[in-house]
């Protein structure tokens, strides 16, 4: 059975070492991969904001620019949902010449999480019939826009979503600061901090990977279409690595201050070495193509979903052994449902 120090060990070293295996075998294709973007960036040479936010009853505007020489007219033929949105022209004329501009007038009628104006045709025109084709995919010009109630409400979500991302982001920090006042991890389970450091390694991956890997963003847009945003954001990336440091941090403590006889308990040990050897060979079958990556970074999130379902169960059974909770700090379950609260009111 492995010593505490090489299961931190084989999480920590193991998985970056393949990791980095990986990165080496795919750098060709990865630099023609963006060599295909780039080129295929030259050819939409529309203009356009891809994103807008809309209040009920706001009017905006979108601006349309070719980026290039037209030799003449060149039409767009808008489509939206009409019980949503009031759209104002509902064709653009982009006339000839370079860098040619046309506004669209946009007001939201009724709330929206999400809706689209599309490009419904495309065409070149002499001004009384169709001259030649759209010069870009049409299917790539689409705005996705959300419609709110308010600007106050609009604000308020931002704020909320800002809270429980600071209160998760500190609820790591009171264990740390118990622990180094007392100089002791007793009262500390091992298992949960053993657990959740699989966890966010594992969640860390997933966001980094989703988030700077263009090979894993084409997959899953190709997978999902190309309107799906992906699902991770910047903050994701800095909550999940921050959260692994701090566990990391916490586990140093554990090899440095007093911890009396605790140790990870052996079904702990059999659990974590199902957790790890099921992500390694997930990579490794990556490794060797028997899947693509997005694939491997959706069975990492299926070890950091089962480390979640039970990785507060050894806490609360030596919460109750005890009949004590010193040396536990319960401003992390505290900051937790903390944020919980305030997700739910986002």
């Amino acid at each position: 059975m492995l010593s505490t120090p090489q299961i931190i060990f084989f999480i920590v070293f193991l998985p970056c070492t393949l990791l980095s295996i990986k990165e080496d075998s795919e750098l060709i294709e990865i630099e023609n991969d963006r060599h295909f973007k780039e080129v295929n960036a030259k050819k939409l040479e529309l203009e356009f904001p891809e994103e807008l936010n809309l209040i009920i009853g706001v009017k905006e505007e979108i601006q349309f620019t070719y980026r290039g020489h037209l030799s003449s007219h060149l039409e767009l033929v808008f489509d939206f949902d009409h019980n949503i949105l009031n759209v104002t022209p509902t064709r653009l004329v982009l006339n000839p010449g370079n860098d040619s501009t046309s506004l669209l007038s946009i007001v939201g009628l009724s709330l929206s999480s999400r809706t689209f104006i599309d490009l419904k045709d495309c065409f070149l025109t002499n001004g009384t019939r169709r001259i030649g084709k759209c010069p870009f995919n049409q299917d790539d010009v689409f705005v996705r826009l959300v419609v709110a109630r308010s600007s106050i409400i609009s604000v308020l979500v931002i704020v909320t979503g800002w809270i429980y991302f600071g209160a998760w982001s500190i609820s790591f920090y009171p264990q740390i600061i118990l622990n180094w006042q007392r100089k002791s991890v007793i009262g500390l389970n091992f298992d949960f901090l053993l657990l959740n450091i699989i966890g966010f390694f594992c969640y860390t991956i997933y966001n980094l990977l989703l988030y700077f890997d263009p090979i894993v963003q084409d997959i899953y847009i190709a997978r999902h279409g190309n309107r799906s945003l992906i699902p991770v954001l910047l903050n994701d990336v800095i909550f999940s690595g921050h959260a692994l440091f701090a566990c990391l941090i916490t586990a140093f403590q554990c090899f440095i201050y007093e911890r009396g006889t605790q140790r990870i308990s052996y079904t702990c040990r059999i659990w974590a070495s199902i957790l790890l050897g099921f992500s390694s060979l997930s990579l490794l079958l990556a490794l060797f193509s028997f899947f693509n990556w997005l694939d491997f970074i959706n069975y990492l999130s299926y070890v950091k979903m089962g480390v979640t379902l039970s990785k507060y169960f050894p806490q609360a059974i030596l919460n109750f052994k005890r009949k004590s909770t010193i040396g536990w700090s319960i401003g992390n379950v505290l900051l937790d449902a903390t944020g919980v609260q305030w997700i739910l009111y986002k």
